[in-house]
């Protein structure tokens, strides 16, 4: 792809026209880095930190691009800031000419990528990063190996492309995908068996992880007792005899109890049995005794009450007589004129009054002789209630010295069984406790068994698959050859920029570079990353000149977004400028500081540069 101009619409806008080497200079915070987000935003890629004028504002209401394909077909796409997720395409025709408007398509984001893959001729597919996963190739993915941004880790190589958090992006097998789609490489088969072999090398990790856990549960036996077994078949054998000897102090307790059980004296139980049923009877006369004195007491109470009341009653009557009353003293009824001398009434003057005294008087004898009867009662009952406690006593007693004399002789001969049954039960705790432990220790041999079986057919598989993948990657002779003059030229680049005799290569596993034989998360320097990453983009995107007859499918273009920025002294950058200006394939962009002006003249022709930024006069243009 050749990109011919960039243009911003909007109350801020811009228009760059476009050669093969396009360098932008210009002081700090005057829109370069701008410039490389727009240009990879009208490209498909989402922007997430425009400057605030674009998101915030929204002083620019679309960015506009015009480029030439690799099929040299010519397209103007159009896309809305700050974020659209569709984009207007126009086609031109022969002459040139924005053609009708019929022929304008509208694309979504990802019907932009397809139509970039198509027209570029990558041509777009599902590309396997993981055990059942699989992404859609995505052109921005490709642009990845195009660009060397401000937001990316140096030893990433591959720009974030808006992204610094794109967990598919940045999959290894995604990575090396990208790199082979750019080398016109096809490595589906070999890509398919070395997701394979991945997931069987997990899985034979996790085996290995699982067979040192149970190892160290073996060895735990082991540790506190040498003389466990440890294969499988004597833990069982062990197992079978402590189940047979268990059953048989099972049997031999049995025994022992029924032994102990006929070993009782029947005389004696006989002659407790007795007395417990004659210390019964007692104690039911105890209680039926304590009853009749509890009704007898009521009685008493009763009948002491009532001679209380007849005292009262013949004391009442005889004063009453005395006073001259208006009321009957016998019936207490009011009395007439008639009858107020007589002092009784007409119902109660034919009785006499000595007579109804001696009535009461009678009455209260016979209530005293009852009383002096029950109390004589109560009496009684209490001297036979004492006399049957002290027979209840007697009785306990004799009952207590009886069973005393019989658990005495029955402990003589009861206690040596004893000792034998608690030396049983013993045993068979012993005999239980070790039997669940080579239980457990059955339980973790099985599983280890179960992880060599496992693992012994796991690493037949691995060696097939690795057999497979050998001879799925072996590469044909135009892929050997790219790949040999890749290296040289990356060797080369980095060279002659970092101005060192360093060894550096390409993995053939990942294509990604390495340092000696170290892969870039192990070198220390920010300075070498950043060669090494400087190094890598530009071999990629001069290879094709260093080829013969190959042919290699490169962007067509690469982007540097001031890199002297990032951790490079003036002697390698002046050295990478150079490499760049003799640079005579393709299309780059490079942006930098006007600090560095003198640098960057040294390498470049007049007609190289954009037009110089400054804070009067900034990318965005407000006129």
């Amino acid at each position: 792809m050749k990109i011919n101009s960039l243009v911003v619409n909007g109350k801020l806008h811009m228009k760059y026209d476009f050669t093969d080497k396009n360098v932008l200079l210009g002081s700090n915070y005057t829109g370069k880095s701008t410039f490389v987000k727009l240009l990879m935003y009208s490209l498909g890629v989402d922007i997430q930190d425009f400057i605030d004028e674009i998101i915030k504002e929204k002083y620019c209401e679309s960015v506009v691009i015009n480029f030439t394909t690799k099929q040299n077909k010519r397209f103007q796409s159009i896309r809305k800031l700050p974020y659209a997720d569709i984009v207007m395409v126009i086609p031109y025709d022969d002459q040139n000419e924005v053609m009708r408007e019929e022929e304008i398509q509208v694309f979504n984001l990802n019907e932009y990528s397809d139509f970039f893959l198509n027209e570029e001729q990558y041509h777009g597919g599902m590309i396997s990063y993981g055990k059942d996963s699989k992404a859609s190739l995505r052109y921005k993915f490709l642009l990845r190996t195009a660009v060397v941004d401000q937001s990316t880790e140096h030893r990433k190589i591959l720009a974030n492309m808006g992204a610094s958090n794109d967990y598919i992006a940045n999959q290894t097998l995604i990575n090396k995908a990208i790199i082979e789609k750019i080398l016109s490489q096809n490595n589906e088969e070999a890509q398919s068996l070395r997701l394979e072999l991945n997931a069987k090398q997990k899985e034979r990790t996790e085996l290995n992880n699982r067979e040192k856990f149970f190892k160290e549960l073996v060895n735990e036996f082991k540790q506190s007792d040498d003389k466990w077994p440890t294969k499988l078949e004597k833990v069982k054998e062990e197992m079978d005899k402590l189940d047979e000897e268990r059953d048989n102090l099972s049997s031999e307790k049995y025994k022992v109890l029924l032994r102990l059980e006929q070993q009782g004296d029947k005389t004696f139980e006989k002659i407790i049995i007795e007395n417990r049923k004659e210390l019964n009877k007692l104690k039911e006369q105890q209680a039926k005794y304590k009853l009749e004195i509890v009704d007898v007491e009521g009685i008493l109470s009763k009948l002491k009450n009532e001679l209380v009341y007849i005292k009262y009653n013949i004391a009442a009557k005889k004063v009453i007589q005395n006073i001259p009353v208006t009321i009957c003293p016998v019936c207490f009824s009011e009395l007439g004129e008639e009858n107020i001398q007589e002092g009784l009434c007409h119902n109660c003057k034919e009785h006499n009054t000595e007579q109804i005294l001696q009535s009461l008087a009678m009455y209260k004898k016979m209530i005293e002789e009852s009383i002096v009867e029950t109390e004589s009662l109560k009496r009684e009952n209490d001297i036979k209630l004492k006399k049957l406690k002290q027979q209840i006593n007697e009785k306990e007693k004799k009952l207590k010295d009886t069973e005393i004399k019989y658990y005495e002789k029955l402990s003589d001969s009861k206690q040596p069984m004893e000792v034998l049954i608690r030396e049983i039960k013993e045993r068979i705790e012993l005999i239980t406790g070790r039997y669940y432990k080579l239980a457990d220790l059955k339980k973790n041999l099985i599983e280890l068994n179960k992880i060599y079986s496992k693992k012994e057919s796991l690493v037949k598989e691995i060696d097939e698959l690795r057999e497979s993948l050998d001879e799925a990657s072996k590469k044909n002779e135009n892929d050997l050859i790219v790949l040999t003059k890749w290296k040289t030229c990356f060797q080369k680049l980095y060279t002659e920029i970092s101005g060192t005799e360093d060894i550096v290569t390409i993995s053939d596993e990942d294509y990604m570079p390495l340092i000696g034989e170290n892969p870039m998360s192990k070198v220390s320097s920010e300075s070498m990353k950043l060669v090494v990453q400087l190094s890598y983009i530009l071999s990629l995107f001069q290879l094709q000149k260093n080829l013969d007859k190959e042919k290699i499918n490169n962007i067509g273009f690469v982007v540097f977004d001031s890199p002297k920025d990032k951790d490079l002294d003036k002697d390698k950058y002046e050295r990478f400028l150079k490499c760049l200006s003799k640079s005579d394939v393709g299309q780059i962009f490079l942006t930098g500081s006007d600090k560095d002006e003198e640098s960057y003249l040294k390498a470049f022709d007049d007609n190289d540069f954009l037009s110089k930024l400054s804070d009067d006069d900034k990318l965005l243009k407000n006129d």
